[in-house]
């Protein structure tokens, strides 16, 4: 099975017949990936795909819906009183 070879996957985005996972670099190369999926085209119901490194804008998106999310909540290291 494909995913239980990335344990750590998240599901990042879903559009339409799109979508995209996020997998830990940890003990993972791109060029294993590919293979998988290669590996798993059929099962998988692939025709299309890429592999990327999480870019830097990407990055700051991420740290930027947190700490909009931690405004929202009040967690931003200052007292609410």
């Amino acid at each position: 099975d494909f995913l239980s070879s990335y344990h750590s996957a998240i599901l990042r985005e879903r559009q339409d017949v799109k979508v995209r996972f996020e997998i830990s670099a940890e003990g993972v190369t791109i060029s294993s990936v590919f293979a998988n999926i290669e590996k798993h085209k059929e099962e998988l119901m692939v025709d299309d795909y890429g592999v990327s490194q999480t870019s830097l804008e990407q990055v700051f998106n991420t740290f930027a819906a947190v700490a909009e999310l931690e405004k929202k909540n009040g967690v931003d290291g200052r007292s609410s009183r």
